[in-house]
């Protein structure tokens, strides 16, 4: 019985690894008619290669414009939202030093 899970399992492997060779085979063969392709085009004098260049600097430029002024807005809240006194605090006028009240001082 143990005889019989051995060839199950090699079954099962053998399985697995032609699977995996017949998906390599069949990306050699998609990769060699895209590059066939590519060469029977250059023999009948077709452009070959990258596509053309789009002009994309303008939405460069613009996105980067946008993200300057949204960065801008974030450092003016923060720095609005960090510079409040917290509630209840007293204006610089109002402060007081404790050697400064005439009952701090010792009597004599």
């Amino acid at each position: 019985m143990g005889g019989h899970l051995v060839l199950r399992r090699a079954a099962g492997d053998g399985k697995e690894s032609a699977a995996r060779a017949v998906g390599a085979v069949q990306e050699a063969l998609d990769t060699s008619l895209v590059r066939g392709g590519a060469a029977w085009d250059a023999v009948r004098g077709a452009r070959v290669g990258p596509p053309t260049a789009v002009r994309r600097w303008p939405w460069a430029l613009a996105a980067a414009a946008l993200g300057a002024a949204a960065g801008g807005a974030v450092a003016v809240l923060v720095r609005r939202l960090a510079g409040q006194d917290p509630p209840g605090a007293q204006e610089p006028e109002e402060l007081e030093a404790v050697v400064d009240r005439p009952d701090s001082l010792p009597p004599g």
